[in-house]
């Protein structure tokens, strides 16, 4: 029985890393300059479609950018490139871990581009 008891123990200690690891998430914010509503809405609807975008949400009134991916990976150049023709838009570009790494507030301030 005890010898049951141990095994169980060591069993629920060692398997205790695997079932609390959690899937790392990212965050991209940013600005954008896409004047055209139906243009922003496609623009939009083709981040969502990105296999890896958990949430995408750009805002016309701002002209600001937030999006979530499931993943560890995550560069500038992905982000300008899920714009397609309005990549060059794109600045201000601010990528972290969500939920660990501080979002800026908007409006963004000290941008480098």
């Amino acid at each position: 029985m005890k010898a049951l008891v141990l095994s169980l123990l060591f069993f629920c200690i060692g398997a205790a890393p695997v079932f609390s690891q959690q899937e790392t998430k990212l965050f991209a914010q940013g600005i954008f300059q896409i004047e055209d509503r139906e243009a922003l809405s496609q623009v939009e609807n083709s981040i969502r479609s990105v296999s890896n975008v958990e949430t995408a949400r750009l805002d016309i009134p701002t002209q600001r950018f937030f999006i979530i991916i499931n993943g560890s990976e995550l560069t500038e150049d992905a982000v300008k490139s899920w714009f397609g023709v309005y990549s060059e838009t794109v600045g201000c570009i601010q990528i972290g871990v969500y939920g660990q790494d501080p979002i800026r507030p908007y409006p963004f301030t000290n941008c480098n581009d």
